[in-house]
């Protein structure tokens, strides 16, 4: 190796090695150089590579190790009076290994700014974006950074907590998506960064923006007119969507989407009527299941051709009682196979009066049976008739139920220990 410059400068460079330098240098190189304050003098550094070089001839075993930090050095000094064996090519490749001797020194907390502002202009973009880890990195180059070359900075520059208002409006009109995704995430954009990337041409731009608690409602109405299902689809899972929004998107041809709406918890009682005239039966039973769903639209769906949106509305517990005592008599004389879906739900049914819990406490179907097992409208006297029941997990649910007296309980536990 060979380093250009005076015969003084070589002199002095080889007294500050060995002041600065231990005589040997402990295998964790690596690590110790993310904890060494680098000089910004070339002379200082020449120093270090000449050291490290002589640490090399007497280390055979870690020449790669003590080559990286060699390069390392190289590097912060590359364009100045120091030349070393490592030509700069090398630096512009991600496989050299003194592209992770610079990165991690680029950790150092107490690195000189104008060593920074060289590692900041590293040709590699893994050196560039190891700064933007550091804590106390200088808005002065975090700023740089947001213009830099390479996509991947940038996109760390976006990801970092604290950038200013300016690098994030900048960001938020990047040419590549994927930074813009990253805006989109962010829980410091302005009104007007979200009203912009409401209008990206990129999907997983608004889509990731949908999700963005900033979002304010009249934002999220305007989005849930979105071209692209994905973005309606996220919009659909907000738990604070806004109901205007909820009522635009149920009218949306995807059936998934109006799926979703129909067993939202916010979703106001004229949306779920709409909803209740769907044509898919699925759509129909979410909205006799809803716990906002009004009385005049159970009624009416408790009349529906499909079992299934009728068994909906026998499990609702704001179902009115004459709609439930209804579906009762009306199923009570079908098959089994017809009344499996409405008497269950019928019997765990909250709102169902205690007289038809009785009556369905003695239903042939044994999962009937442990419904009414369960519900609390169960009187005393048929949860100690339930007791004795053939089927172990009816019997259970009935000792599970605080509405079994004290009494019957513990002369059940009498006559079984």
């Amino acid at each position: 190796m060979t380093v250009n410059g005076g015969a003084g400068s070589n002199q002095y460079s080889r007294q500050a090695g060995a002041a600065s330098l231990p005589g040997r240098l402990g295998p964790g190189l690596l690590g110790q150089l993310r904890q060494r304050s680098l000089p910004d003098s070339p002379e200082l550094l020449a120093s270090y590579i000449q050291a490290l070089e002589s640490e090399l001839l007497a280390a055979r075993t870690r020449q790669t190790e003590l080559q990286s930090a060699v390069s390392f050095i190289c590097g912060q000094v590359w364009g100045t009076n120091c030349r070393a064996s490592v030509e700069p090519p090398e630096f512009a490749h991600g496989r050299h290994p003194s592209d992770q001797a610079v990165a991690r020194v680029g950790e150092n907390q107490r690195l000189a700014p104008g060593v920074l502002q060289q590692l900041a202009r590293h040709p590699n973009s893994m050196v560039r974006s190891q700064l933007l880890r550091r804590p106390d990195c200088p808005p002065a180059i975090v700023e740089l950074l947001s213009q830099d070359s390479s996509m991947w900075v940038r996109r760390d520059v976006a990801k970092r907590p604290g950038c200013s208002a300016q690098v994030v409006g900048r960001l938020a009109s990047d040419p590549d998506p994927l930074v813009r995704l990253q805006i989109a995430k962010r829980q410091d954009c302005t009104p007007q960064v979200l009203g912009q990337l409401a209008r990206d041409p990129d999907l997983r731009v608004r889509q990731s923006l949908v999700n963005n608690p900033l979002c304010s409602p009249e934002l999220l109405v305007w989005l849930a007119g979105d071209p692209d299902g994905g973005v309606l689809y996220e919009m659909a899972q907000r738990r604070d969507c806004p109901p205007e929004a909820l009522a635009q998107l149920s009218t949306d041809a995807n059936m998934h989407i109006r799926e979703l709406v129909a067993k939202h918890r916010g979703c106001p009682p004229a949306t779920l009527e709409q909803l209740s005239h769907d044509l898919l039966p699925s759509i129909r039973k979410l909205v006799a299941q809803h716990r906002r769903c009004s009385p005049q639209v159970l009624d009416r769906l408790s009349q529906d051709p499909d079992q299934q949106v009728q068994a909906g509305v026998a499990a609702n517990p704001r179902s009115p009682t004459g709609v439930l005592e209804e579906l009762y008599q009306r199923h009570q004389e079908e098959s089994q196979e017809g009344r499996a879906a409405i008497l269950p739900a019928l019997a765990g049914n909250p709102s169902s009066l205690p007289q038809m819990v009785s009556q369905l406490a003695q239903d042939t179907n044994s999962q009937t049976r442990q419904a009414a097992a369960r519900n609390h409208n169960c009187p005393p006297g048929t949860l100690a008739t339930l007791l004795g029941d053939n089927d172990r997990w009816v019997v259970e649910t009935a000792l599970a139920n605080p509405k079994l007296p004290k009494a019957t309980l513990a002369m059940w536990q009498l006559s079984h220990s």
